[in-house]
């Protein structure tokens, strides 16, 4: 596939990459190193996407909150899995093949037994789970430094502190824990091990680390294991660790020094996307709270003038809004813009949310003893009639709106390549 073809390679791999010079690099690589680059890249593109699925589709679409849930749960295991491949697709360019390694053998013939054993000794150099342990033995030096700061050790308990292992005991124990823990299951025994996601994502606090979940699920696996268990820094988890560790090892494999400034560029790539679907997501959900607003009394014991009644009136979320507006660049023309309608955008929720809070204030939510003699239907005619109120106004047709806005058009250009490599 011609280069200009290509782009996906670009926006999977070049964030901080001299464009031409990427291109180049490209272009010299054999064709069957270039055809591997192009469908590792395809592969770390659809994991991103499937990551943040459940951000933009409706729990009612998923099957409430247990079809989120679970779902949740196969797409943080399915993306894990899908990056290992990829670190596999790479490590098994150097692979040796069973026979080509028995021919190298001295004896002429080899009865049961021996070929039996010599398997074994083949699969203990050169087997899958071998080849994806030395290629994390040979990670770029940057690469490795980085990942000793942010991932540690913690072979006695979840409470205690990490422990810093030395390069080497790092570099074996990922390479343990991506095939044991991860692949292995997943491919198998179909066992889903999905680790927490971070609320946000890079934060990487000094003080704070967290531990994967699922591996106190698996806890016996680690028993023969001398690696001990994986914690990592707050604001990471194991696919973004994976995806860094893919484009490090692709970057290499093109012939690109792979630095520490590169390495935080990609990283700066991810918070940003991360940014940017939660944002998305946001908003898919205040349009769903706004759309309510027309038909507050439908669903009887489930509707919102029933929610409002005795929670008090929901209110519209900005959280993502603001953080996503703080990352822009307002030195960027075309990001500018985008800020400066989000800005009004979030201003026309906060009016609308002080409406809300108005009404809260002046309607508190009922206390539960109290609900058997509160007079219920006139306090539902007025949520139905406040809101009616809101529905006619300016406010409220932006923030319905605006999720079909040509900002947000422009949000998906920064979505589709948040580091503008195309």
């Amino acid at each position: 596939m011609p280069f200009e073809q290509a782009d996906y390679v670009r926006r999977a791999f070049a964030c901080g990459v001299d464009r031409a010079e990427f291109s180049r690099r490209f272009e010299a690589l054999s064709d069957g190193s270039r055809e591997a680059v192009e469908s590792i890249a395809w592969r770390h593109l659809i994991a991103l996407k499937l990551r943040y699925l459940p951000t933009l589709v409706s729990h009612r679409v998923l099957g409430g909150q247990r079809g989120f849930v679970e779902l949740r749960k196969e797409i943080q295991t399915l993306d894990s899995y899908l990056l290992i491949t990829c670190l596999d697709t790479l490590a098994d360019r150097q692979h040796v093949d069973f026979g080509a390694w028995l021919g190298e053998r001295e004896e002429a013939s080899f009865s049961r037994e021996d070929i039996a054993a010599l398997h074994e000794e083949y699969a203990e150099e050169h087997g899958p789970g071998e080849e994806l342990r030395r290629l994390f033995l040979t990670l770029p030096e940057a690469l490795r430094s980085w990942l000793g700061e942010n991932v540690g050790l913690e072979p006695e308990s979840p409470r205690a502190r990490p422990r810093k292992p030395s390069e080497a005991e790092l570099m074996e124990a990922l390479g343990d824990h991506f095939t044991a823990l991860r692949k292995n299951p997943f491919t198998h025994r179909s066992e889903l091990a999905s680790g927490p996601l971070p609320d946000e994502l890079g934060t990487l606090a000094d003080t704070d680390w967290t531990h994967p979940t699922a591996q106190w699920d698996l806890e016996s696996a680690w028993s023969s294991s001398t690696a001990g268990n994986l914690t990592f820094r707050m604001g990471l988890d194991e696919a973004t660790i994976l995806r860094l560790v893919v484009t490090g090892v692709v970057l290499a494999e093109m012939g690109l020094e792979v630095t520490r400034r590169l390495i935080e560029a990609n990283m700066t790539k991810l918070e940003r996307l991360h940014a940017l679907y939660q944002f998305l997501g946001e908003l898919r959900g205040n349009r769903a709270l706004a759309e309510s607003w027309q038909r507050p009394r439908t669903g009887g014991s489930s509707s919102l003038a029933w929610f409002a009644s005795f929670r008090g009136m929901p209110l519209l979320s900005t959280r993502w809004t603001a953080r996503l507006i703080a990352q822009l660049d307002d030195q960027v023309a075309f990001e500018r813009g985008i800020q400066q309608q989000l800005a009004q955008y979030r201003q026309t929720l906060e009016d609308l949310n002080a409406e809300l809070e108005a009404f809260n204030g002046e309607y508190r939510p009922l206390p539960s003893q109290e609900w058997p003699r509160i007079p219920l239907r006139r306090r539902l005619d007025v949520i139905a009639e406040r809101l009616a109120t809101l529905t006619r106004t300016g406010a409220y047709r932006l923030a319905l709106e605006f999720q079909d806005s040509t900002t947000v058009s422009r949000v998906w250009q920064l979505v589709r390549d948040p580091c503008y490599t195309s």
